[in-house]
């Protein structure tokens, strides 16, 4: 069991679960259930936690992806990792893997980061997507890149 950190305005629906070596992000908002208005579609209460099938992506590597719309909360979420004592802690003893994540592209309203996702769920309430501390510096690195190279004010 990991320890929920206080989520701070410019994280949106984002929250973070930190664990020892390991950081979870979450979105509480389901991405299903949302129409192109921002306005989110109610959904039946006992489907909220419900598992959502395995997605077949024809083998597709793992990757961090998140709608282009949420990119500023989510690297606000990242932020909040990278200030928590636990990743100090993980980090001042040189454990940073880096190179392995690619350039972020964008496939349609998502960003797709490939890269070293320890795990990705998907459910019918949250997505959540969980990546070790020696891989966030990196992905941050990626997310902000992909900020400044390719979205304008307006588009987010």
């Amino acid at each position: 069991m990991g320890v929920w950190l206080e989520p701070t305005p410019e994280m949106g629906t984002w929250s973070v679960e930190v664990f020892t070596g390991s950081a979870c992000f979450r979105n509480a908002a389901p991405a299903d259930c949302v129409d192109g208005s921002g306005v989110e579609v109610p959904t039946p209460g006992p489907l909220l936690n419900a598992e959502l099938p395995p997605l077949d992506c024809g083998g597709r590597p793992a990757a961090f992806e998140v709608p282009i719309r949420e990119l500023r909360p989510v690297i606000a979420a990242v932020d909040q990792v990278l200030a928590e004592p636990l990743y100090f802690d993980h980090v001042q003893h040189g454990d940073l893997d880096l190179g392995c994540w690619n350039e972020a592209v964008s496939e349609g309203s998502w960003l797709r980061v490939p890269g070293p996702v320890l795990e990705s769920v998907v459910r019918v309430g949250y997505r959540s997507i969980e990546v070790l501390y020696s891989h966030v510096a990196e992905l941050r690195y990626h997310l902000v890149d992909f900020l400044n190279r390719s979205c304008s004010d307006d588009f987010m």
